[in-house]
């Protein structure tokens, strides 16, 4: 499993701390790894959400589910849901839906578009003294 927080912990449900989490899915044969540093929403430095875990996760859960793996998104309360009724939930709050003339998977593609440009910024790098601009 890998774990896309920024912040591998949780205030209201222990289990879900890192080393709790760990240890579980260990004693179920799965592997965790932690990759907030890499993926989570805020690095200590920008304390901003980044559109790449969007991106990522609207591209890699539909094809990880192609090849049979089950998807499911951990939310901020600490319950769990599977990745399609998080797209269900993300076309909702849009009123995107289903017609004769775009299908799911199109109407999905637009919806992440929408949500990174309502959440998204582009960070710059700060200067750095003595280089080139």
């Amino acid at each position: 499993m890998a774990d896309v927080r920024a912040a591998p912990y949780s205030r209201f449900n222990p289990q879900f701390k890192r080393d709790a989490l760990a240890a579980a899915l260990g004693a179920l044969g799965l592997e965790y790894v932690f990759l907030g540093r890499e993926m989570g929403g805020r690095s200590a430095e920008q304390r901003a959400v980044t559109v790449e875990r969007l991106l990522l996760g609207a591209h890699v859960a539909p094809a990880l589910e192609a090849r049979g793996i089950a998807v499911t998104h951990i939310l901020a309360d600490g319950g769990v849901e599977p990745h399609g009724a998080t797209m269900d939930r993300l076309l909702d709050s849009l009123k995107l839906r289903e017609d004769l003339f775009r299908t799911r998977a199109q109407l999905i593609a637009e919806a992440v578009v929408r949500q990174a440009g309502r959440i998204g910024h582009v960070y710059e790098a700060p200067a750095v003294a003595g280089r080139d601009a």
